[in-house]
């Protein structure tokens, strides 16, 4: 295909055979970018509505799905690279071995039994990735790489689509790329990712990343994942060689943004130096198994999870030591002494205090500090009767106070009376 369409048309009197076909005996308008007669292509052509091209031979045509096309692609064993003539084909536009359009949509196989299906650039191929991405590709199988000659920076696998890796391998060839770069999204089930030479990287990310499964090798210095977007990991294996000098194993950096992502929920983890993050950024780690040499506990430190001896991470258990200390102290309590409303308080809190579960895990810890403090509190409000009664004294009642009043007015009118009686009888 550089122009699927035309050879499917050259062929739509034998819909849904399937027969051998070389592009040149197609191509034949030169001037046409997109079809050179140069470029070989033996493929069986099958299906109308999912188009599947199974190679035949090693083929130098290249792949380009252009909007609305659902294309198969089976490897079959042989190796499929980009058109070149050795000279500046990277200021070609259609120059990357695979390129997908927006609208378009790829998947990729290996049906052979040597499971040796290649996609690469040819040699001379400069500045391009070989697979480039702006729609829906899949791909389960094949073997990916590019030439270490192609430039610094280009990535194997340029996704700016949607992009889904069941299987297949992916290794890194040039300084300050990787495998594959994902600015899209990208959802990583198996294959293998690793880096091949210094300076580079197994997986880059800008976009979405879940990882699901699948293995990822650090065998130089850089880390083998570098996030800068945002990233889910449930399970799969990620580990390095061992040679000295290593960053990372996986970075969590975006220095731009400052808002990179990463979360690990699963997965093996076998290295000494596991992650890098930067402290705007976010590293949460809730689960995981974790190799013995590795750093993992400094990453948990004010985290409610920890790793077990197995080196698994989980969540720490609570702690009850101050619930426990309370509640002997509340049941100690001479209720006697105190009044039934503080008493009847001390009782509701303590009732919810032992209440409370006791299997409850670290992220539950907030119930048992809320209960402890509860309880407490109902401890220092209890009021003794004897004070209760103290205070009444201290403060009499306000209608004996007006009747004693009353009282002491009346009777000195009383006796204002009578001394004017008695001064008036006898004056």
């Amino acid at each position: 295909m550089k122009n699927l369409k035309m050879l499917v048309f050259a062929l739509c009197a034998t819909v849904g055979a399937v027969m051998s076909v070389n592009a040149a005996t197609i191509c034949t308008d030169n001037s046409n970018p997109s079809c050179w007669v140069n470029r070989s292509w033996e493929a069986e052509v099958s299906g109308t509505d999912a188009i599947t091209v199974k190679l035949t031979n090693d083929s130098n045509a290249g792949l380009e799905v252009n909007a609305n096309e659902t294309v198969i692609l089976d490897l079959n064993g042989h190796k499929l690279t980009n058109w070149c003539d050795g000279t500046n084909c990277g200021e070609n536009a259609y120059a990357s071995a695979i390129d997908v359009r927006t609208g378009g949509h790829l998947t990729i196989i290996d049906t052979s039994n040597s499971k040796a299906g290649k996609v690469e650039l040819a040699t001379g191929t400069k500045n391009v990735s070989t697979v480039v991405n702006n729609g829906t590709l899949e791909i389960q199988g094949g073997t990916f790489s590019i030439l270490s000659t192609a430039g610094n920076g280009l990535s194997v696998v340029s996704n700016n689509g949607e992009m889904t890796v069941s299987g297949g391998t992916f290794t890194s060839n040039t300084t300050n790329a990787a495998a594959i770069h994902n600015a899209g999204t990208i959802s990583i089930t198996g294959g293998t990712i690793s880096t091949g030479v210094a300076q580079s990287w197994g997986l880059t990310n800008n976009g979405t990343a879940t990882i699901s499964g699948g293995e990822f090798i650090q065998n130089h210095d850089f880390s083998v994942i570098q996030n800068a977007g945002t990233m889910t990991i449930s399970d799969g294996e990620f580990k390095t060689n061992g040679e000295e000098g290593h960053n990372s194993l996986i970075t969590n950096q975006n220095s731009t943004t400052g808002k990179a992502t990463l979360e690990v929920e699963g997965g093996d983890f076998d290295a000494e130096l596991l992650f890098y993050n930067d402290e705007e950024d976010t590293l949460d780690i809730t689960g995981g198994n974790f190799s013995e040499t590795s750093n993992i506990d400094t990453y948990l430190e004010n985290s409610n999870y920890e790793a077990d001896e197995n080196g698994n991470v989980v969540l720490k258990d609570v702690d009850y030591t101050a619930l426990d200390k309370v509640i002997a102290e509340a049941e100690k309590v001479d209720k006697t002494k105190y009044t039934e409303e503080s008493i009847k308080a001390l009782e509701e809190a303590l009732t919810a205090a032992k209440a409370i579960s006791r299997t409850l895990k670290a992220d539950e810890q907030s119930s048992i500090d809320v209960a402890t403090t509860t309880l407490n509190d109902a401890i220092k409000a209890l009021t003794e009767i004897e004070e209760e009664q103290e205070s009444k004294e201290e403060t009499p009642n306000t209608i004996d106070n007006a009747i004693m009043y009353i009282a002491l007015a009346s009777a000195s009118i009383l006796v204002a009376s009578g001394l004017v009686v008695y001064y008036k009888r006898f004056n």
